[in-house]
């Protein structure tokens, strides 16, 4: 397992994809007049992502309340906030 330590940067960065999880916060993007939502801005974990159309409005949004995406906007590799992510449930749980 990888020991992470916890600055507040990396405190708040789990906040936020908790957050984004539970639907309290939102990724940052566009919805256009049909409804669909683009993120914005694109990093390089959104490459391939499926465009939204009208039968599926929300790949985007889906895909920016993943770790992987969470961890790519804050500038952490995904294996370091899931360790963090991890640690700090498990503390909040004890």
């Amino acid at each position: 397992m990888i020991r992470v330590r916890l600055t507040q940067k990396l405190r708040r960065t789990v906040q936020e994809l908790l957050d984004r999880q539970h639907r309290k916060t939102h990724p940052a993007g566009r919805f256009d007049s049909a409804g669909r939502f683009y993120i914005d801005p694109a990093y390089p974990c959104c490459a391939g992502l499926r465009t939204p159309s009208r039968s599926y409005p929300y790949p985007q949004m889906s895909h920016g309340r993943t770790l992987v995406h969470v961890a790519t906007e804050f500038g952490y590799a995904p294996s370091v906030l899931r360790a963090a992510m991890t640690r700090i449930v498990t503390e909040k749980s004890a």
